[in-house]
């Protein structure tokens, strides 16, 4: 019975000094730029530690009840903490094919009980577990969209997503574009100059989009809605979203596969481009072709 409790006493030593060994390697890859997808990940590797701790205590009396108290303020802060980021919410949207995934996560900071400020990333998966934020979505006055359901994703494509969500509580919604596996240009290139020219939908040649003099007349069934180049904000190397004036939606273009902008900044002939507006709507976009006018 003894050599079987020492035996015990060894494993729970090895799990102990393993975890701590865990908790450590954590601070450091944070140090790295890396983080746990999940918080509560780490506290609960804390509430471990603690709880093997408590069997691997002394049996000395006095010195026992000083190391419960240590692993009791301890307890405490680790719940305190837990409770916090109880607050940080992650969101993950896998394409249909389970390839391609986009992970959003907002991060609340407290202070004296209150938000002091609110930040949402996009995040790239590393190691399974940790990640690596690559973009901020941007957000207005301590607000939560994704928390308030305030969004909406789209999978034009397995490798082409868009994710429309409320900048702040006045219905100001923004747009971010992913393009999955696509190889980025060597030099970058203004997608407005790029797609000069008449396009039409290939499912349905009434919805056309005429681009000239730097104004981006897009025709929708019998709606007909005109873009200002100037109001133009490029999405990364592929896309680019009009801002309208009025009522009017914003208009989100995004080269398709195969796109690529030649040396003369135009698109090549065998190129096509999705069309569709920014909308928490189910908005549908459309394949467009170029034709020769």
């Amino acid at each position: 019975m003894l050599k079987n409790h020492k035996k015990i006493k060894i494993v729970v030593g090895v799990v102990f000094v393993m975890l701590i060994l865990l908790l450590l390697s954590m601070e450091i890859v944070k140090r790295k730029g890396y983080y746990l997808i999940y918080d509560w990940i780490y506290f609960a590797i804390v509430y471990g530690i603690l709880f093997l701790a408590i069997m691997l205590c002394s049996k000395n009396k006095y010195l026992r009840w000083i190391e419960y108290v240590v692993i009791l303020v301890i307890l405490g802060f680790n719940t305190k903490a837990l409770l916090d980021a109880s607050e940080n919410k992650v969101f993950i949207f896998n394409s249909h094919n389970f390839k391609n995934e986009i992970i959003i996560k907002e991060v609340v900071n407290k202070k004296h009980g209150k938000d002091s400020s609110v930040k949402t990333f996009d995040l790239k998966r590393r190691f399974y577990l940790f990640s690596k934020r690559v973009d901020e979505y941007p957000t207005e006055n301590l607000y939560r969209a994704f928390s308030s359901g305030k969004y909406k994703v789209n999978w034009i494509s397995e490798n082409i997503a868009t994710v429309n969500y409320l900048y702040n509580k006045y219905e100001d919604i923004k747009q971010h574009v992913y393009t999955f596996n696509f190889k980025e240009p060597i030099s970058y290139n203004y997608v407005t100059a790029s797609i000069t020219g008449k396009w039409v939908d290939k499912e349905n040649p009434n919805n056309t989009l005429i681009v000239q003099n730097n104004k981006f007349i897009y025709k929708k069934g019998e709606e007909t809605f005109v873009y200002d180049g100037a109001n133009a904000v490029q999405k990364g190397y592929r896309a680019v979203v009009f801002q309208a004036s009025g009522l009017a939606p914003d208009l989100s273009i995004i080269l398709n596969e195969g796109s690529k902008i030649d040396s003369s900044c135009l698109l090549n002939k065998e190129a096509t481009i999705f069309i569709g507006h920014v909308s928490l709507k189910d908005e549908k976009y459309g394949l467009f072709k170029k034709v020769d006018r």
